[in-house]
Formats: structure tokens, C-alpha cells, sequence
């Protein structure tokens, strides 16, 4: 091994939330309570997501799984990075 050779893991690039969501769907789960209350989560892996509507229905709760398409949305410069020109 000669010294421009790395043994340690390759670098994780920093994706923007728009670089995410054009690459990942987003699995929106909603389970309604006995009580009729409404909650939701969101995961972005589909066995993480199907486990979770298990375990609700497991407690005894009305619970459903949607796909959906994230759509990244900003309010104003202040959300952006540095590389974006807008402050941190």
C-alpha cells in the first residue's frame, strides 16, 4: 500500500434537501389512534415504514402507508447554505 491509498471508509457526500428528495421516495405513515387521534411519520425506507404500520395495527390503531413525492420548500435566503449565498 503506498501512501495516497486510504484504508478508512469512502466520504458520505452532503446531499441538499433537494438532492434528496429527487432521489428518495418519502413513505408518509398515518395511524389513527382507538381515541380518533391522528398521527403521522415519515421514513425513508420502506421496510422501516411497513414495520412501523404492523406495530401500530398490532396496538389496536387504524393505521395506513402512502408513498409520496417530497418537494423541498424554503422561505427566504436564511435556509440556505453558504454555498447557496444565503446565511447560516
Amino acid at each position: 500500500m503506498n501512501g495516497s491509498e486510504s484504508t478508512g471508509p469512502a466520504p458520505i457526500p452532503h446531499l441538499t434537501a433537494a438532492q434528496i428528495a429527487e432521489s428518495r421516495p418519502l413513505y408518509l405513515l398515518i395511524v389513527k389512534t382507538p381515541s380518533d387521534r391522528l398521527m403521522r411519520r415519515t421514513f425513508l425506507s420502506l421496510p422501516a415504514a411497513e414495520k412501523a404500520v404492523r406495530r401500530a395495527q398490532e396496538r389496536g390503531s387504524a393505521a395506513t402507508l402512502e408513498l409520496h413525492r417530497v418537494v423541498p420548500y424554503t422561505v427566504g435566503r436564511e435556509l440556505h447554505g453558504p454555498e447557496d449565498g444565503g446565511a447560516r
